[in-house]
């Protein structure tokens, strides 16, 4: 009998077609062929590396680590492998190892201008600013005209704080190369960072036909088109839920905070809840590789509070009472700020009232876990989430054995590491499934405020100063969906001679007031009936403005936290929706305090009929303008040191659960 043909192709063939597939971008294709070669030949040295760079390349960084190893091990000196496993660590966030590589390929290969530009976006996770700005001057000195280096030095000024140095450099990117996408949002982004949104705006416009470029360009103009009410706009970028699918875990926190507005139903609410632990798990997964010893201590319970926000904010307003009124006896309080020291009256006093006041705002996730692990925190709280300057990935490397989320996001983090979020009796979720985190219930309100600014209530109402009433809103305009202002053009028809007044440092922008008015338009109501103010060119108080508006109309889903605590406490009554989930139930919550939960509908029908029967009752109005405050003074969202007994209790009796817990046999 005749030996059979081998009808393999040579392996140099197979190695050829896999590296044409892969420069095609079928990585499948090319995979097949790769793992062809390593069926016949396992230490196939490129074969390894290039399946590892497209495991990399499908997402799945920690594949990537171990097949890029492998071939390092069998070629220790290739300066691209070196290279290449660097961006697996990196996008693991294993930050440390990802330097170490990126240095070795620059030590094989001096003049690897590649290797240095990903050091410097190293760096720049890291939170080493000043290191990675320095890098890239000097790799520009070498190499002026090397478009990743002036884009990345852009990006480490912007991380920097410094705003035209950033926009000067996204400008030299564009000068070069107008198509260059990736400095267009940039710079977009920027724009929006420094509330320049006509500008902002512009710039995202011009990103709309290259958005399929790569999976993450729809993220800036989608943000953009979000803070200007730009929902036609929005709507060209197509279905956000499957361009949020294709992103990396990696980049979803950028947009998850503006995806709250759309988790209106329980669909909805699943969808992200499935994106936020997409998140985490590729989170916990790199923070596993390197796990902390915590050790906790007996005698006093030692509390930490992680946020950029221990400043002049509204989560700093909120966690106020408590620190100012917490037992010293029985708690010791450590705080921890992840943005640069500010010279704050309300962060002076945060300072005083802890024990220990940290700033770490130029540290890698992993260097501010580690700090907090040294303190050996008994209980620690997130008041970020997913919000602007969020770090909640700290907490996937567990500092502390028993980790909150509170107030600043009120959504699942996606982290199997945060054990609680607090809340009260009224923001319970429909679905405990949405949630990692499991309910950690207080007995009263889940927040306290204690009092605000004194400013004046005017005598009356202002529908009896300027004969027709007046609805408004100072929420965040990323709240407004197109279903909301539809709502409040309902209501405007139904109330005669009723007008709208929006109260925002954005009613600056000319394509904010176009796109509200153009939304307004579409449901029949006039741009005459609907004014703008911003209280910050103006000169005045936000607060002073409630004294023109009859009723505040709260936003949905995403409902108003401190805007509605800050009507109420001008005697303005809001009304709104409460949905399935935290996130739409704020407004619920606050309104239960003050005996008024009948302004607080199910669904939008119910809310337009709530706001046009308030308006129709102007003696309520009269009797709610000088009524609410007091009532809210006596409420538990004002009762400072009732609040602190409270949350007090409540988290010693925490902890004193998972000590016992931790020493059952």
């Amino acid at each position: 009998m005749e030996p059979a043909m081998n009808l393999s192709p040579p392996i140099a063939d197979l190695l050829d077609h896999g590296v044409r597939q892969h420069q095609a971008g079928h990585l499948a294709a090319a995979e097949d062929c790769y793992r062809q070669i390593l069926a016949r030949q396992p230490q196939h040295i490129d074969a390894l590396h290039l399946l590892g760079l497209v495991a990399h390349q499908a997402g799945q960084p920690a594949a990537a680590v171990d097949l890029m190893s492998q071939a390092i091990a069998l070629a220790p000196a290739t300066a691209i492998f070196h290279n290449n496993i660097g961006e697996a660590y990196r996008a693991l966030g294993r930050l440390d190892s990802a330097l170490h590589h990126y240095l070795e390929a620059q030590r094989l290969q001096p003049d690897y201008p590649e290797a240095a530009n990903n050091q410097g976006l190293a760096l720049i996770d890291q939170g080493s600013q000043e290191a990675a700005i320095a890098l890239y001057q000097q790799l520009l000195q070498a190499h002026p005209d090397y478009p990743p280096a002036l884009l990345n030095l852009g990006l480490a000024f912007q991380k920097h704080g410094d705003f035209d140095n950033a926009a000067h450099y996204y400008r030299a990117v564009l000068a070069q190369a107008p198509d260059t996408a990736l400095a267009q949002a940039n710079l977009a982004a920027l724009l929006l960072e420094q509330g320049e949104l006509d500008a902002a705006h512009a710039e995202a416009i011009k990103l709309l036909p290259a958005v399929n470029q790569a999976t993450e360009l729809f993220i800036t103009p989608f943000q953009v088109f979000r803070a200007t009410c730009d929902f036609d706009s929005a709507a060209a970028l197509g279905d956000i839920w499957q361009r949020c699918d294709h992103l990396s875990p990696g980049q979803l926190p950028i947009v998850i905070l503006n995806l709250l507005p759309y988790a209106r139903d329980p669909a909805s609410n699943q969808r992200l809840a499935d994106l936020c632990r997409k998140w985490g798990q590729w989170t916990e997964a790199a923070a596993d590789s390197v796990p902390l010893a915590v050790n906790d201590v007996d005698g006093k319970i030692r509390l930490g509070f992680l946020s950029s926000d221990l400043r002049r904010h509204s989560v700093a307003k909120f966690l106020l009472p408590f620190l100012r009124h917490c037992d010293r006896t029985r708690f010791e309080i450590y705080c921890y700020s992840t943005t640069p020291e500010l010279a704050d009256p309300v962060q002076e006093e945060i300072q005083r009232l802890s024990h220990t006041f940290a700033t770490l705002a130029n540290h890698s996730d992993r260097q501010i876990a580690e700090s907090i692990a040294r303190d050996r925190i008994a209980l620690l709280f997130d008041l970020n989430g997913h919000t602007q300057h969020g770090r909640c990935a700290i907490f996937a490397y567990r500092p502390a054995p028993i980790q909150i989320s509170w107030m600043g996001f009120l959504f699942t983090t996606g982290l199997s590491t945060i054990d609680y979020v607090l809340l009260d009796a009224h923001l319970q979720p429909d679905n405990p499934d949405w949630w990692n985190e499991t309910p950690l219930t207080l007995p009263n309100a889940f927040i306290c405020f204690g009092a605000l600014d004194d400013q004046a209530i005017l005598p009356g109402i202002p529908a009896d100063r300027d004969g027709n009433i007046t609805f408004g809103a100072m929420n965040n305009p990323y709240k407004y969906t197109a279903e909301t202002i539809r709502t409040w053009a309902d209501i405007l028809r139904r109330v005669p001679g009723a007008r709208f007044l929006f109260v925002r440092r954005q009613c600056a922008s000319a394509v904010f007031r176009h796109n509200v008015l153009r939304e307004f338009a579409k449901h029949g109501v006039g741009g005459e009936r609907i004014a703008f103010a911003d209280y910050a060119a103006a000169g005045r108080s936000h607060l002073d403005y409630y004294n023109e508006i009859d009723i505040s109309l709260d936003t949905f889903p995403l409902a108003g936290g401190v805007t509605t605590a800050d009507s109420l406490w001008m005697g303005c009554p809001v009304v709104s929706l409460a949905g399935e989930n935290l996130h739409q139930r704020m407004g619920l919550s606050f309104l239960s305090q003050v005996a008024l939960s009948d302004l607080c509908a199910a669904d939008p029908d119910g809310y337009a009929a709530a706001a046009v029967a308030l308006a129709a009752d102007r003696d309520r109005l009269r009797r709610l303008r000088h009524e609410l405050r007091p009532a809210l003074r006596a409420s538990s969202l004002c009762r400072e040191a009732d609040f602190a007994h409270d949350l007090g209790a409540l988290l010693e009796q925490t902890v004193r659960a998972q000590r016992a817990a931790a020493h059952t046999p």
